[in-house]
Order: C-alpha cells, then sequence, then structure tokens
C-alpha cells in the first residue's frame, strides 16, 4: 500500500474510533471535528479510486465496527465492495452494539433507499463552499 494510503488508512480509522465515542459521550465538538475529517478524507476518495480501493481494503480489515460502519460508507460512495459492505453492516447492525449497531442499521436503510447518495451530494455541494 502506498505511503499516503496508508496515512489516510490511519486517519480515517481514528477519527471514526472517536467519532463513535463521541455518540456514547456526547462530546459534540470534538465529533464534530473528527466527522469533519472523515468528510475530507471520504472527498479525496472519491477522487482517486486507487487510492479509494487501497484505503477500503485496508479499513475492511479492522477489527472495530465503528471503523466497519464508516469505510462501508466510502465503499457505496465509491461503489467498489459494495456486496460484501452490506454484509458487514448486516452484520454490525445484528450485534447489539448500541450506537454503532443503529448507526449501521440507518447506513443500511440509507444505501438501499439510494437516500445516501443524496446526502452525499448534499455533504459535497457544502464542502466546496
Amino acid at each position: 500500500m502506498a505511503k499516503f494510503s496508508e496515512t489516510l488508512a490511519n486517519a480515517f480509522k481514528e477519527h471514526a474510533v472517536i467519532f463513535a465515542e463521541t455518540q456514547e459521550t456526547g462530546d459534540s465538538q470534538r465529533g464534530h471535528d473528527s466527522s469533519e475529517v472523515l468528510l475530507r478524507i471520504g472527498k479525496l476518495l472519491k477522487r482517486n479510486r486507487k487510492e479509494a480501493r487501497e484505503v477500503i481494503n485496508e479499513l475492511m480489515k479492522s477489527d472495530n465496527p465503528a471503523v466497519l460502519a464508516a469505510c462501508c460508507v466510502e465503499a457505496f460512495l465509491v461503489k467498489y465492495r459494495e456486496k460484501e459492505a452490506e454484509q458487514v453492516l448486516e452484520k454490525i447492525a445484528a450485534s447489539g452494539l448500541g450506537t454503532v449497531s443503529l448507526n449501521a442499521e440507518i447506513i443500511l436503510e440509507l444505501y438501499r433507499s439510494g437516500e445516501l447518495y443524496e446526502l452525499d451530494l448534499e455533504k459535497a455541494s457544502k464542502l466546496q463552499r
């Protein structure tokens, strides 16, 4: 894996964990900061398919359900390993892990309804401002 992809994957893991923790603790500022980092990484992944594949491949190796759930969103958005992402989210949703399981259910619902892509377009337009 290229050094830049490795750096992106490590930052993604760190901020996915922080974001999940802050959903439990209510530390909204820290959660917001981490979500901004995740959004920017996602934006980079959409611009570079090779980088996206490398980063997603690395993230899918994680044992952390919060990292996997966040990774699955990016997999859907770049249309890579979608079937596997759906299976991973189904497993997380059924695992009874509180907020992480609920997030997995919501992601699946948004993906299956097509709303995930609509939200992504909105997010992209806000980041460009």
